[in-house]
């Protein structure tokens, strides 16, 4: 037999820059910096990289290029487009998107923050002794994550939640959760980890019992995002089927956002034909050797 040949490989394109753009040193690289087509090859591919960070894992430690070329080769793929060459630029690029998503994510939370926990700014003794109350209670197990905070009741159902997910994942129709729907439905553990962790986040700024900034940098929260991710899967596996639905639930009301769904495609059928096919269809199996085709055939118009 003639020898086996190998099939060659698609030559990849190499990414062209647009017109005019000159490499400057000390200025950042953006997606605009490439002609028109790769760069919406790379800001989808950017949108995807940012959606794998929220719901497969915030913080990942030796993915990150993986996924950023799988993210961009994805989508070429959707584009029906010639493969291009992934360049290291392009790679560090869409790796940025990383801390960027994690920060979108923690800032939805800071205008509702302090109000809705009854955090206060001053430097009064009062305030200082009940904002350093405040944070012991919140932060004891975590129980800013619950519905009902002091009995700890309704894990993961802090109405926080889900009033800040309609500021930035689920804003509305050109959102990452209603672009990659099936990413986020059901809310995955690590992304409700990554929620529990811009609120630890958050409360930790004042644990002095006097408000002080601090960056969301990942040296600063990972371990605590990984005490979070540990006690979400451990509370979705005491009942697997239950703690489903309920992030189902949590995704379904988010998605609100997205605005009204589809119309339903108008039908001639309505209730009372459905009954008559239903009882039509009872008695026939859909076997067409046990039912008899001749006699529909006959009947057939020509």
């Amino acid at each position: 037999p003639a020898p086996l040949t190998k099939r060659s490989k698609t030559k990849l394109k190499e990414p062209k820059f647009r017109d005019g753009f000159v490499i400057v040193p000390g200025v950042k690289s953006k997606a605009g910096d490439y002609e028109s087509f790769v760069e919406a090859l790379l800001l989808r591919g950017m949108a995807e990289y940012s959606v794998r960070i929220l719901t497969r894992d915030a913080f990942p430690q030796t993915v990150q290029f993986q996924w950023a070329q799988e993210c961009f080769g994805n989508a070429s793929l959707a584009a029906g487009q010639p493969r291009y060459l992934f360049t290291d630029r392009m790679a560090k690029l869409t790796m940025k998107r990383g801390s960027h998503i994690r920060g979108k994510v923690m800032e939805s939370f800071r205008p509702l923050f302090e109000s809705h926990f009854g955090f206060q700014r001053g430097n009064s003794k009062t305030i200082i002794a009940a904002n350093k109350a405040n944070y012991a209670a919140l932060t004891h197990k975590a129980s800013f994550g619950y519905k009902d905070t002091k009995a700890r009741i309704g894990y993961g159902e802090n109405l926080i939640l889900a009033a800040a997910r309609k500021h930035a994942i689920f804003k509305d129709k050109k959102s990452l959760a209603a672009i990659f729907r099936s990413y986020f439905d059901p809310l995955p553990a690590a992304y409700v980890a990554l929620e529990f962790t811009a609120l630890q986040h958050l409360t930790e700024e004042f644990s002095t019992g006097t408000y002080i900034n601090a960056s969301f940098q990942e040296k600063d929260v990972v371990q605590s995002y990984r005490t979070h991710l540990a006690d979400i899967e451990k509370w979705m596996s005491c009942n697997p089927v239950v703690t489903e639905k309920l992030r189902r639930k949590w995704f379904k009301r988010a998605a609100r956002n997205f605005g009204p769904a589809e119309p339903a495609a108008d039908t001639h059928i309505d209730e009372k034909d459905e009954d008559a096919l239903r009882k039509e269809l009872e008695g026939r199996t859909g076997d067409t050797d046990s039912e008899n085709e001749g006699d529909a055939e006959d009947d057939a118009p020509e």
